[in-house]
């Protein structure tokens, strides 16, 4: 059983009894942002830079974090040092908050900050032996000026979509294309190439 621990806006909590509002705008809209890293043998992964980005992606989205990174530090390595485990997955989602119905953000209130921390198994060594298999499906990456990818809000439909039809040919993951038919990622994963050695 893989150990884990919820960290909203400062209090732990085992999985089944995190809970956050249903009238929070990233559960209703995906207005939200996320950043996921993890930590190696106790050390976590480029964790400025991921907190760069997140602040970023709230940025681009008009959303102000009110914590500090110091902050949201502080609360991810309390999370990882109540788990007592030194390789661990880190998910750190900040939403706009809570409020009425409404596509208003200045209808919302109250941030929330939510850090999922739990144990980060190593892939499965096939993955590598043998390869995995990859779709090129007809869902087409969203295009820039529809929803930017730079950032990284919780609105992940055209991924989920994208993975569907993948799985739907049976294979591992898909691989995204824009509107000019240029590989963009994969639905949950980067694309990586050696050229020339």
């Amino acid at each position: 059983m893989i150990k884990s621990i919820v960290n909203i806006n400062g209090d732990l909590f085992p999985p089944s009894d995190a809970k956050i509002s249903i009238f929070d705008r990233g559960f209703l809209f995906g207005d939200s942002v996320y950043e996921v890293t993890r930590s190696y043998d106790g050390v976590i992964f480029l964790l400025e830079e991921h907190l760069n980005r997140l602040w970023n992606s709230a940025r681009l989205l008009s959303m102000t974090i009110p914590w500090s990174k110091e902050q949201l530090k502080d609360e991810i390595k309390k999370a990882i040092k109540h788990l007592k485990l030194k390789n661990v997955y880190i998910r750190l989602i900040v939403t706009r908050g809570e409020g009425e119905i409404n596509l208003d953000p200045q209808a919302s209130h109250n941030h929330n900050f939510i850090i999922i921390v739990k144990e980060q198994k190593d892939n499965p060594s096939w993955w590598y032996d043998d390869g995995v298999s990859l779709h090129i499906p007809d869902v087409m990456r969203n295009p820039q000026k529809a929803l930017d990818p730079n950032i990284k809000s919780g609105n992940y439909l055209n991924n989920v979509m994208a993975l569907i039809k993948a799985k739907e040919k049976n294979a591992f993951d898909a691989v995204m294309l824009n509107k000019d038919g240029m590989i963009t990622e994969g639905s949950v994963s980067n694309i990586w190439m050696i050229k020339n050695n």
